[in-house]
């Protein structure tokens, strides 16, 4: 049986890009094996399995209305399921586990509550790599994140395999470690992220008037909204009729200077909103009633909406580097080097006027193959199945 750490997507209600991994991996795994999801108990410093209200969490539902924050209000619980018998210093040794899997961005206290776990665990531990831009952008990332991650990145290398999400997040967790003299390190493979199957066969009703053009992904610094929105406003000064819709959290260290451009604009009467999270069925709603999508993301270790746009059919303004561009070479989406304000405007404008890239972009994005979160949970199965336990103290 495989333990899946949930220990901060189970206590919260928030859908941003983890933990939409988070909880699709865990329903797809449960289908191809034994798992059990276990979060960590603060108040106690022990491992426990989840309660209804953590499981209702932990299950993705396309109507529940996502938190407007990032972070958890665990209700630190004083009890455990006393038939698990997970003594506090051992961790979740007791358990009749085959190894571990670690999909979350754990914090420094999971951390060390999992360190026994993953000393004594009979079978290897597995944990997913997302990106570093904590480190790699740190002007547009929160405080927080750029202290935490040069202890996170060495940390895992108590894993024995590393499943980087993306070629470009792998290289990158590579490149940090050699560049601190670091040799022997777990195995690290790259495995593609999937794509909610729950986006596609949407029809909409209409008649929509103007284009509405739409940009999904939290709103901070490095996704780059504040470019988008200059972009947006060098087009209606020139009189292009749109709509602009931005749907995605708010992350309130970031996201400032997008706000306050977005609050200029409004002022101005501009046709643009922002809709904050929404449900996967309102999400859903967005892409169908799109004409296309912007995605101006400086950089990313995959690049989930670029790839829900093209499963809808719809294609996809974005970056032609790093994880983004393993996406858009794929066909269906208008490529810039930089997403610039003035690379920007210049593609949306050309979608906007030339219907005949339009359409061919969209019968590209639809003609595409994309994987199913089964595909992608039975590639971590099979990785998780070839590694060796071969756990050293290794920072």
């Amino acid at each position: 049986m495989l333990a899946i750490d949930t220990s901060t997507t189970s206590d919260t209600l928030a859908n941003t890009g983890i933990q939409r991994v988070v909880r699709a991996l865990t329903s797809a795994l449960s289908v191809l094996t034994q798992t059990k999801p276990v979060r960590l108990n603060n108040a106690k410093g022990i491992w426990e399995i989840l309660n209804r209200k953590e499981l209702e969490n932990l299950t993705s539902n396309p109507n529940r209305q996502p938190a407007g924050h990032r972070g958890t209000k665990r209700n630190q619980r004083k009890w455990t399921f006393s038939a698990l018998k997970i003594p506090v210093a051992t961790g979740l040794q007791g358990m009749d586990f085959s190894g571990f899997i670690e999909p979350e961005l754990f914090t420094s206290k999971v951390f060390s509550n999992l360190e026994p776990f993953l000393k004594g665990c009979p079978g290897p531990s597995l944990a997913l790599y997302y990106d570093a831009t904590s480190l790699t952008l740190p002007e547009l990332s929160p405080k927080e994140n750029t202290h935490r991650f040069p202890y996170y990145l060495q940390e895992l290398l108590y894993f024995d395999g590393i499943a980087a999400i993306s070629e470009t997040s792998k290289h990158e967790l590579l490149d940090y470690w050699q560049w601190l003299g670091i040799k022997k390190h777990p195995v690290v493979k790259s495995i593609p992220l999937a794509v909610d199957e729950i986006l596609e066969g949407y029809t909409p009703k209409g008649p929509f008037l103007n284009p509405t053009i739409l940009c999904v992904g939290s709103i901070e610094g490095r996704k780059n909204q504040v470019s988008l929105l200059h972009a947006a406003e060098k087009l209606w000064n020139q009189g292009y009729k749109f709509r602009l819709t931005l749907l995605g959290l708010a992350n309130q260290e970031t996201c400032g200077p997008a706000m306050e451009q977005l609050q200029i604009l409004q002022d101005k009467k501009r046709t643009l909103e922002w809709l904050g999270p929404r449900t996967d069925e309102e999400l859903r709603l967005q892409y169908a009633t799109s004409s296309f999508t912007v995605y101006p993301s400086i950089a990313e270790g995959f690049g989930l909406p670029v790839l829900e746009s093209l499963k809808n059919g719809k294609p996809c303004v974005c970056s032609s580097q790093g994880a983004i561009g393993e996406i858009s070479n794929g066909g269906g989406c208008l490529t810039v080097e930089k997403p610039t304000p003035e690379a920007l405007s210049k593609a949306m404008k050309t979608l906007l006027t030339d219907s005949e890239l339009h359409s061919t972009l969209c019968n590209n994005a639809r003609n595409r193959t994309f994987r199913t979160w089964s595909d992608y949970a039975s590639d971590i199965l099979e990785f998780h199945k070839s590694l060796n336990k071969s756990y050293e103290k290794a920072c």
